[in-house]
C-alpha cells in the first residue's frame, strides 16, 4: 500500500461517524501516527495535504460504497475484479477486500467508483 493510500485510511478511520471526532481530533491523531513512521516530517506533509483534500471531497458530497454495493456495481458492468479496479487504478486484491468489506475504499477511490457508476447509467 503506497503511503497515501495508508493515509487515506487512516484519516477514513478517523472520521467515521461512529467515532464522533471533528477535524482538530483528527488531524492531531493523524500527525501521532505520521510521527511514528520512518520519515515523520514528510508523513505530516502528505498528511496535512491528503487531509484538506479528502475534507474537501468530503464536503462536495458523502459518497460511501459498501462491499456488496461495489459487487452489484462491478458485476452489473459485467468486469472482473481486476477489470473493475483497473478503471479505478488499484489492483484486483483490492477491490476483493473491498467486496468482502475488509477495507473500505477511500475518499478518493470513492469518487472513482462514483464517476464510473454515473457513466455506466449516463448520468455524466
Amino acid at each position: 500500500m503506497k503511503k497515501s493510500e495508508e493515509i487515506d485510511q487512516r484519516i477514513l478511520d478517523l472520521l467515521h461517524p461512529e467515532r464522533h471526532n471533528d477535524t482538530a481530533q483528527v488531524l492531531e491523531q493523524l500527525l501521532q501516527f505520521c510521527r511514528l513512521e520512518n520519515d515523520p516530517k514528510e508523513n505530516i506533509k502528505i498528511a496535512k495535504m491528503r487531509l484538506g483534500h479528502l475534507l474537501a471531497i468530503e464536503a462536495k458530497s458523502e459518497i460511501e460504497y459498501t462491499g456488496t454495493g461495489i459487487r452489484h456495481l462491478r458485476e452489473d458492468m459485467k468486469l472482473s475484479q481486476g477489470g473493475f479496479g483497473s478503471k479505478i487504478g488499484v489492483s484486483h486484491i483490492t477491490v476483493n477486500r473491498w467486496e468482502n468489506n475488509h477495507f473500505k475504499p477511500t475518499l478518493s477511490n470513492c469518487q472513482k467508483i462514483k464517476e464510473i457508476e454515473d457513466a455506466f447509467h449516463g448520468n455524466d
